[in-house]
């Protein structure tokens, strides 16, 4: 390891001397689509390969059809948006009398805050994050349009590796490894998520809570990050109902923490048959990864992005240690009793 970074460290100082450096660094941007749509392909190929039809319909049903779902979910989402952001500007007056009567307000006046400056930072600030949405939009289209073509050609991309590799059974038995451990992952979650979205939509309008879906779906999202998300997600809705009401909503925390509770503890248990625990240096290195490269909405999927990280590194190391193709159990929770088997031997 130690060589490795070594090595690692002298090229980057000889392309730093010769002026490559950013030759490098555009070469990297230009492939940077190229990868995500190889890795678009790994994720969806599990949904291709269950459909019944020819290869390119079942592509074409399979992608497209992820385009239509995501094109609902953003017409569901940003119409709240707007009404959540129409509404917060038309009681900003009733919102600035509750603040003032309350101790944050005293708090905030010691700290001698230039309320002006703040509100321009805060401004350059969103139109900065619209430029970086917009371009993030078009890497992804990008990605995903390849990711479409990759997958239509991927059987004579196969048949060619099948020529060329010399250790083509094992990177095959590898590949279906992965595919199905993280189809089970990726299904397991969409329906950990979708408890979390339908409890807490259900409490928050049994609450009367304004922009009760959208709320839901935040909370259901920043679950994802561990230990903090869960409490970004709570203070959101708190502060959103104390705004509306003046009041602070005990009895509601109180339930959305209880709600959670059972999903740690009882639900997510019951889809993966354990608790899905990942390494906390990944989670954070996933989520550098993903505030680089998506912003806010990687920060949020980065939780996902480090368990598809660790499961693909496991289904290699299984695959390198048996003929078979592994199964979610195999995989995820046997595999540390293996590992410390190994280690002893």
């Amino acid at each position: 390891m130690l060589r490795c970074l070594l090595c690692v460290l002298c090229v980057l100082l000889m392309l730093q001397l010769t002026g490559w450096q950013q030759s490098l660094v555009k070469l990297i941007r230009t492939l940077l689509p190229l990868l995500f749509s190889c890795l678009i392909v790994f994720l969806f190929e599990p949904l291709v390969e269950k459909l019944p039809f020819r290869r390119g319909l079942s592509c074409t049903l399979v992608y497209f059809g992820f385009l239509a779902l995501l094109a609902g979910i953003v017409s569901l989402i940003v119409p709240l948006f707007v009404q959540q952001g129409a509404q917060l500007i038309g009681e900003a007056d009733r919102m600035r009398t509750i603040v003032a009567q309350s101790r944050l307000w005293e708090w905030m006046m010691t700290l001698n805050l230039d309320l002006s400056s703040m509100f321009s930072y805060g401004t350059q600030a969103a139109l900065s994050m619209t430029r970086g949405a917009f371009d993030r939009l078009s890497f992804l289209g990008v990605s995903f349009i390849g990711a479409y073509f990759l997958a239509l050609d991927l059987m004579p991309i196969a048949r060619f590796a099948q020529r060329r590799l010399p250790s083509y059974q094992h990177w095959l038995l590898f590949y279906k490894t992965s595919s199905r451990v993280v189809y089970h992952y990726l299904r397991g979650v969409s329906l950990d998520l979708l408890f979390l979205f339908v409890s807490v939509s259900l409490l928050l309008m049994l609450f009367q809570v304004n922009n009760a879906l959208l709320y839901a779906a935040l909370l259901a999202l920043l679950n994802l990050i561990p230990y903090l998300g869960a409490l970004i997600g709570q203070a959101l809705i708190l502060l959103s109902r104390f705004f509306q009401t003046g009041q602070i909503p005990w009895l509601l925390g109180i339930l959305l923490w209880l709600i959670q509770q059972a999903e740690a503890n009882w639900v997510q248990p019951m889809i993966f048959k354990r608790v899905m625990n990942l390494k906390p240096i990944a989670t954070w290195i996933a989520m550098l990864a993903g505030s680089c490269f998506f912003g806010v909405v990687g920060v949020i999927l980065a939780p996902i992005l480090a368990a598809v990280t660790q499961l693909a590194w496991r289904s290699y190391q299984f695959a390198k240690c048996t003929e078979t193709v592994g199964t979610w159990e195999s995989v995820w929770y046997n595999f540390d009793s293996f590992e410390n088997e190994d280690e002893e031997e």
